[in-house]
Formats: C-alpha cells, structure tokens, sequence
C-alpha cells in the first residue's frame, strides 16, 4: 500500500521530523472545533494558519490555537506596522502556495515570508498543524518544527 502524501509530509520525511497524518472528509468547510472534535483533540494543541497583509502589502503568517482570535492590533504592533489586515482568500494561493482551509506554516511558497506562533505553541508537547491540504492534518512536536523553518513567537490573540 502506498503512503499517502503532501507536500508538508514530503518536508518533513527529508527532515527525517515524526509525525502522524490525520485525514478527514475535505469536501465541506469546517470549524476549528469541528476539526478538534474529528481527532478528539483539546483545541489548545490543534492550530490555524492565517494570512494577513499590511497597508503597504507585506504578508504575515500567524499561527495560533484554532479556539483563539487572531488579535490584528496586537499582531501590527509587534510588526511595527501601523495596521494589519486578513488576507483575501484570493491572496492565499500565490502567496502562500496553498488554499484556504490547508495552509500550513511549512512548505511556504515564498520562503522568506514572516510567520508568527503564538506563545503557547512552543510549550505544548505535540501540536497539530495542516498538512498542506484540506482535510488533512500532522501530528508533531512543535520543537522539531523549528528545525526546519524560521518563526518568530509573540502575544497575537485577543483576551477572553
């Protein structure tokens, strides 16, 4: 039986980085929440990527838990921006290589882009992050993650 793939799973078997894929009906659009009651997982350990763009078209990539708001005055603030903004979904594409709803942190069009995780991240044991590919998602040590692209950590969500 051949295994299955993506191009973030791809990445990570060069990097010889553990992981666990996770797939799920693509077909529909799903919540976060959905997603973390598919893999009966804490949403705290089950991450969003989302893209965001600056007055003068710079893009950003924040990653945060899937049951937090991205904070887009926050997330200007530690950019030294004066603000940010989403991402139209139509960006997502050529700047990220992906489409919205499987956009992962790894395997980043354009390998330069600024990503952010959020300040929980780094702390937890394992963390799911998209697979490149709706419907699919890997299991893995945020640590081993670090390893192989460059990310910054900051405060982006909103207080509950």
């Amino acid at each position: 039986m051949k295994k299955e793939t993506t191009k973030v799973t791809k990445i990570l078997d060069f990097h010889k980085i553990n992981y666990e894929l996770f797939t799920y009906e693509p077909n529909q659009r799903l919540s976060g929440e959905d997603i973390c009651s598919i893999l009966n997982e804490d949403p705290n350990k089950v991450y969003k990527t989302l893209l965001t763009v600056s007055k003068n078209k710079k893009y950003y990539i924040f990653v945060l838990p899937v049951n937090k708001t991205l904070d887009l005055k926050k997330c200007a603030k530690l950019k030294n921006e004066k603000s940010i903004d989403m991402a139209h979904e139509k960006e997502m594409k050529p700047v990220t290589g992906y489409v919205h709803g499987g956009c992962s942190m790894i395997g980043q069009l354009k390998p330069n882009i600024d990503i952010t995780v959020d300040s929980s991240f780094l702390k937890n044991d394992y963390v799911y992050i998209s697979a490149g590919e709706v419907g699919k998602q890997v299991k893995l040590n945020p640590n081993d993650i670090s390893k192989i692209i460059t990310f910054s950590e900051g405060d982006i969500t909103t207080s509950n």
